[in-house]
């Protein structure tokens, strides 16, 4: 039976009680059936699997109709069931044509569940993969920008709630038998602000999970929160912006970009590059891959589809007005608009009228230009390419002024992040296009002073009328004294530098990761460190030791050691920071380590462990009490002794592990006795 034969069977029913109601009063069987049953969700038919869901198609015996019933796709915690439900609430505080309806949420055989509209019909996905394979594509481009409308209404309306749902993709929309649009799964979704009144102190759960077996079309959420190829890259963690509605804008110009091509902006063979090529803003333009694309349809696309935050549309509501904008033959904001431009949009709303006028102005011109053509052809040519040559040269001073501009802020953006290399080379072209260029010129300055050439430093930023306080110093500094050449003289300056700006300022810390990430043997190393590491810890001297042969560098036992920053990138494979006082793991991010000692440190969360190639984890005695970070890990050994853990079920997740040392009569029993049989386990005080 289909579904238009079962609602007709359920109006008929309801017929058949309306009419024996009339002729036998007192009888009830609706309110009865409703009284009396036992389950109001039957006949449960999988009809689709999500990264954390199971729904079921069923029948509702308390409103006699079909509808999709979500259930947790494995047994779960506390912790899992309050993501689950937090989806169900997220999405029944959402009242828009274009979101998927909640009709009820629950326990059911003491599981979360919340049932929602039935929809059949098929995702975006399918329509697109059928119109790519079709020789005669039965939607046109109009239809498809049509369904992606309808999106933006969702989503638009979704914002004005504080809600970003950040996982847009063609796999999330739904379009049914009657070409609705439904805009679903909401499980990524987060509240940005205070007008939906639901508690966000959800925890999160830091690892990869994933929605599907092929990479090109999984969620990850957790660490990462979408959808690689769609996800925005602030998503990911190789940016520090953070997520919110802008995000969702760069996965509605990367859904705008496969409704147009067919194709997905940013592929690669794995997770990794995809999440790179995104970083990069690195796809192959729309035009390339799809015949006869209008320029401002493909102008809307790549404005979605920009990296920088403050490049991207501001709201949904300004990418949609372009779309119709577009759509009614109006000038776009995505494309700058001369006069012309707008002149020529105004013919083509207007073609009837305007042809007329161009005949009546044809047939004057062509009548004058016989009496006039000999005696001003000379003088108009000279003119005309005197004109031409002085606005060829306006537009292309101002364009260089405009692009040196973009650079100098694509430079800086890269110096914040610590990215010399691509810094020096953006502003250096930046210079090239505009050689007064102040803050460009500035910046350059200050990079040369950091690469050490102090000579280039000064040249140009003598140049200056004005300059900042880090220049005017670097200015005095370079006109009376030598690029270090050692590492005791690059030390004098680090102390000359803190002695005016104080021992946390942005200049030394240029300066210091600058040297550290530079071609170092690991004697100059231990030398720049054994310097560095009394100046920022306040300390007179410091217990550092490296044995070369084991490659182990052990700190240990250096109670006020809290800065070690300036060690980043020792070629140490095992290191010993027991007894100090640091407070998390960036240190260690960029060395070769396999085996790592904290014990008794100060650290109190796993959030910045680097998962990269360590075997070894001695965390004994810390403040750490969440294992979620490292449950994905690749660790062998690991040394909890001390600790007050939340979740003791997350060792039973840790695939890898070979040795676990813990306390006496620290685990749960029912974990120990599942551990013993899997790995090695000791307890010891």
């Amino acid at each position: 039976m289909n579904k238009n034969d079962i609602t007709k069977s359920n109006f008929s029913k309801i017929f058949d009680e309306a009419s024996y109601l009339q002729s036998e009063e007192g009888e009830t069987p609706i309110s009865d059936s409703i009284k009396n049953e036992t389950d109001r969700y039957t006949q449960l038919e999988k009809h689709a699997t999500g990264g954390h869901k199971i729904i079921y198609k069923c029948h509702d015996e308390y409103t006699d109709r079909l509808v999709a019933l979500a259930l947790p796709r494995d047994s779960c915690d506390h912790k899992k069931e309050e993501l689950f439900l937090r989806e169900g609430r997220i999405n029944s505080l959402l009242q828009h044509p274009n979101i998927i309806p909640i009709y009820d949420m629950g326990y059911r055989e003491n599981q979360p569940f919340f049932s929602m509209k039935f929809i059949q019909g098929k995702t975006l996905a399918s329509l697109i993969q059928e119109q790519e394979k079709s020789s005669q594509p039965r939607h046109s481009r109009n239809e498809l920008i049509d369904i992606f409308l309808k999106v933006c209404d969702a989503i638009s309306y979704c914002h004005s709630r504080g809600i970003a749902h950040l996982d847009l993709k063609p796999e999330n929309i739904c379009i049914d038998e009657y070409g609705e649009v439904y805009v679903c799964d909401w499980g990524l979704a987060i509240i940005l602000d205070d007008s939906v009144h639901l508690d966000e102190s959800f925890p999160e759960v830091e690892k990869y999970s994933l929605n599907s077996i092929h990479e090109d079309k999984l969620t990850l959420d957790g660490y990462l929160k979408g959808t690689p190829g769609y996800m925005a890259p602030e998503q990911s963690h190789l940016m520090k912006e953070k997520k919110g509605l802008h995000s969702d804008i760069f996965s509605l110009g990367a859904i705008l970009y496969t409704l147009l091509t067919y194709k997905k902006p940013f592929t690669a063979d794995n997770i990794e590059l995809t999440l790179q090529k995104t970083k990069e803003g690195d796809f192959v333009s729309p035009s390339r891959l799809a015949d006869n694309l209008p320029a401002q349809l493909e102008l809307i696309c790549l404005k979605s589809l920009q990296v920088p935050l403050n490049q991207r549309y501001k709201s949904v509501e300004e990418l949609k007005n372009d779309i119709l904008a577009f759509r009614n033959g109006y000038a776009i904001s995505a494309e700058k608009n001369s006069n012309l431009k707008i002149f020529s949009l105004l013919v083509k709303r207007n073609k009837a009228l305007f042809a007329t006028i161009s005949l009546a102005f044809l047939f004057i011109s062509l009548s004058t230009f016989f009496f006039t053509t000999h005696l001003k052809d000379s003088r108009n040519k000279a003119f005309a390419l005197a004109e031409k040559f002085r606005l060829k040269t306006e537009e292309s001073d101002q364009r260089g002024v405009l692009l040196s501009q973009k650079l100098y802020t694509d430079a800086i953006e890269h110096f914040e992040q610590d990215n010399f290399e691509k810094a020096i080379e953006l502003v250096d072209y930046s210079l090239q296009l505009k050689t007064d260029n102040d803050a460009a010129l500035e910046l350059r300055g200050q990079l040369f002073f950091i690469q050490g050439n102090f000579p280039e430093s000064m040249r140009l930023l003598e140049e200056l009328n004005e300059r900042n306080s880090y220049s005017q110093f670097i200015l005095d500094y370079t006109k009376s004294n030598q690029s270090p050449k050692t590492m005791k003289s690059f030390h004098l300056l680090i102390l000359k530098i803190n002695e005016n700006f104080g021992i946390f300022n942005s200049l030394t810390s240029d300066l210091v990761h600058y040297k550290i990430y530079s071609d170092l043997t690991y004697q100059e190393r231990l030398e720049l460190a054994s310097l560095l590491l009394p100046t920022f810890n306040k300390l007179e001297k410091i217990d550092l030791k490296y044995d070369p042969q084991l490659k182990l560098l052990d700190l240990s036992n250096n109670p006020q050691l809290v800065f070690p920053y300036m060690l980043q990138k020792f070629p140490a494979e095992k290191a010993d920071f027991s007894n100090t006082s640091i407070v998390n793991f960036i240190t260690f991010r960029s060395m070769p380590l396999i085996s790592l000692n904290v014990n008794s440190t100060q650290i109190t969360s796993l959030e910045t462990f680097p998962h990269n190639s360590i075997r070894e984890l001695s965390i004994a005695h810390t403040k750490i009490r969440d294992l979620t970070p490292i449950r994905s890990s690749t660790l062998q050994s690991l040394d909890i002794r001390g600790l007050k853990i939340l979740n003791h079920r997350e060792l039973l997740q840790m695939s890898y592990l070979k040795t676990l040392i813990t306390s006496p009569n620290q685990l749960d029993p029912e974990v120990k006795q599942v551990l013993s049989r899997r790995l090695k386990l000791i307890e010891k005080d």
